[in-house]
């Protein structure tokens, strides 16, 4: 059993061939699932994470997609920048691996920290939504070259929405804490009255109307970085959730989390406002990218990507607070319920406005 302990910083730096000191070592990023450390030494500045083993629970697949994804990025973009190509990700420990195993179980990787760069949490423009978007168009151009069967499914079934479905129900069912399925009935409600929207996606799967793609599966802005002096995107990182999959995640997943004005677990629902003009702004970063890869039934069915994953990120969400909170970082006892509701709101605001956004889709290219 994985147990928690004080991080011996510089003995798992020791075994990836680092023997400076370390200076300071600090939480990063604001990921929901790894724990992140940005760790300066005396002479290199390096990024340490910790891999969450109970969402990966193979990290043995981690560690081959990683190595051929970094492959393949590194010769489509070249070393030109060392930076955008992650040509130091990942680094590999002195038993040729990327992961390293403590003493108590837990799993740790190591990369140099990306320098000159920042990520945003909150889309700022149209125009940084574009870049990001044209960003993670590019990664699915450049894994295309990849046979999808060399690349492992590193969380099987991670947006089957049928299955989510499934899962939501037995949490119920069963009422893990009995209290929270009365305070959440509401909720409950509404997620129940959209499980139309799984069934569709069944649908286009079984009518072939997606092509499989490997895909990203995370696409927040948090997970583009931007260089630092030009203000351009870099490249796109935290790659553990790339697999097969279809296009309407990656889309759908953009819309999602970048067109909200507020972080997801905002409790104000009035600052979760949907904006049309990042919408646009994604629209047109990814299709310009993708538009000849992009069959017309993707193409028409990627306003519904965009409320199919708000419809089952706010099932997770609500999945997970029914069950007491086993999956997602929580800071309080509601904070998966407010996540929930924020995902609610944003999705009833993209089902007023889907006329709309469709008209955008089509205009683009």
């Amino acid at each position: 059993m994985v147990t928690k302990h004080v991080i011996d910083t510089g003995n798992i730096l020791s075994q990836f061939g680092f023997g400076d000191n370390v200076v300071l070592s600090e939480p990063f990023g604001e990921g929901h699932i790894h724990s992140s450390y940005k760790v300066t030494t005396t002479e290199n500045v390096l990024f340490l994470q910790q891999v969450n083993q109970t969402v990966f629970k193979n990290p043995l697949y981690l560690e081959h997609n990683i190595r051929l994804i970094a492959s393949v990025l590194q010769s489509y973009f070249g070393s030109n920048d060392e930076r955008k190509s992650l040509y130091f990700f990942p680094l590999k420990n002195q038993k040729n691996r990327i992961h390293f195993e403590d003493k108590n179980g837990n799993i740790w990787r190591l990369s140099r920290f990306i320098e000159s760069s920042f990520s945003y949490q909150v889309v700022p423009d149209p125009s940084t939504a574009q870049m990001a978007a044209a960003a993670f168009a590019d990664y699915i151009l450049a894994l295309s070259a990849c046979n999808k069967k060399d690349i492992y499914k590193t969380i099987p079934n991670f947006h089957n929405a049928s299955l989510r479905l499934r899962q939501f129900e037995s949490a119920i069912k069963k009422s893990f804490i009995p209290e929270r399925v009365h305070e959440a009935k509401d909720e409950i409600a509404f997620c129940f009255s959209r499980a139309y929207l799984a069934d569709k996606l069944t649908g286009l799967q079984e009518n072939n109307s997606l092509k499989k793609r490997i895909v990203h599966h995370d696409t927040k802005i948090n997970n583009i970085l931007f260089d630092s002096h030009s203000r351009n995107a870099l490249c796109v990182v935290d790659l553990d959730t790339t697999m097969p999959g279809n296009i309407l995640s990656d889309f759908g997943d953009m819309v999602r989390t970048m067109c909200n004005a507020a972080p997801e677990d905002e409790g104000d629902l009035i600052k979760v406002q949907f904006r049309t003009d990042i919408f646009e702004g994604i629209s047109k970063g990814f299709l310009n990218v993708l538009a000849e890869e992009l069959s017309p039934e993707e193409r028409l069915n990627l306003v519904f990507g965009a409320k199919l994953l708000c419809w089952m990120q706010s099932v997770r969400f609500l999945t997970d607070f029914l069950k007491g909170d086993v999956y997602y970082k929580v800071q309080h006892s509601t904070h998966n319920l407010i996540r929930t509701r924020n995902q609610i709101h944003l999705l009833k605001q993209i089902e007023k406005e889907e006329k709309q956004l469709q008209e955008i889709i089509l205009d683009v290219c």
